[in-house]
């Protein structure tokens, strides 16, 4: 339906080599074990392709879309959005209770109200920091 990947692998940050399927849009990661992580954003710069049509009705359980602003993902999650400057960029992530641990994560455009999500993703994502 996408069309062939762009591919690549590299070591990530847990030491396992880590493969990487790339699509306008879509990033799939995975290692021996399988599936590690994805990220899908920004959105495609051709709407009309069926990759840009599955991204653009992409969304968590709670409703949150690429595009929608930082105020909308704190409505959404309440005190369990984090969002913060990092090495990476405006990255976002949802804390799981009571743990803290992050089961859902992202990069914005910034970090006010106004500024939009632009990716979301979850897992292993091997982001070098």
């Amino acid at each position: 339906r996408w069309g062939p990947p762009e591919t690549a692998e590299a070591g990530c940050d847990s030491l396992a080599v880590s493969k990487f399927l790339r699509w306008d849009g879509v990033m799939l990661v995975f290692s021996a074990d399988g599936l590690t992580g994805y990220l899908i954003g920004p959105r495609p710069a051709d709407p009309i392709t069926p990759v840009a049509q599955d991204v653009q009705r992409a969304t968590t359980v709670e409703g949150l879309r690429l595009g929608d602003s930082v105020e909308k993902a704190r409505q959404a999650y309440g005190a369990r959005f984090k969002l913060e400057e990092t090495s990476l960029g405006p990255e976002f992530y949802i804390a799981n209770e009571p743990d803290g641990f992050p089961v859902l994560l992202g990069f914005t455009t910034g970090l006010t109200d106004v500024d939009t999500v632009e990716h979301i993703g979850a897992g292993d994502i091997c982001a070098a920091r």
